[in-house]
């Protein structure tokens, strides 16, 4: 009886160790490519679409830009501010095209899940929206 009773004990702790021991895994929600609307410049003509690659590495989430896309949109060195399971922060520092010299830091971009394959983007006090790419 006295052996019956240590090897529950010892399973008891051991499923509540593995409990406890676990850390909460991040929600990958924003994990994927999207296209991030701009509408239309002042003149009419349609702006491009901004697509950013969201890569989860390690447990932490980073943002991909295509160079070319970077040099159109001025914008480099994008980092993930904040996030949780409904709202992504990403910060972007601006550059003068020809010779990527910084000229304002931290510009963020606030995205806001609608549904799943949907954002709200703000994005310097003008609202825009993406779609995932699949």
């Amino acid at each position: 009886m006295k052996k019956v009773s240590i090897i529950l004990c010892l399973l008891m702790l051991s499923v509540a160790f593995n409990g406890f021991s676990q850390a909460p895994a991040p929600s990958d929600f924003f994990v994927g490519k999207w296209e991030i609307s701009f509408g239309n410049s002042p003149s009419g003509e349609p702006n491009p679409p901004l697509p950013i690659d969201l890569i989860r590495k390690e447990g932490k989430l980073t943002v991909k830009l295509d160079p070319d896309v970077s040099d159109i949109f001025k914008v480099i060195n994008p980092r993930v501010k904040e996030e949780s399971t409904a709202k992504l922060v990403i910060l972007f520092d601006s550059s003068d095209n020809e010779r990527h010299e910084k000229q304002f830091r931290d510009v963020p971009m606030e995205l806001i899940k609608v549904d799943d394959d949907n954002l709200k983007v703000n994005f310097m006090g003008v609202n825009r929206s993406a779609k995932r790419i699949k």
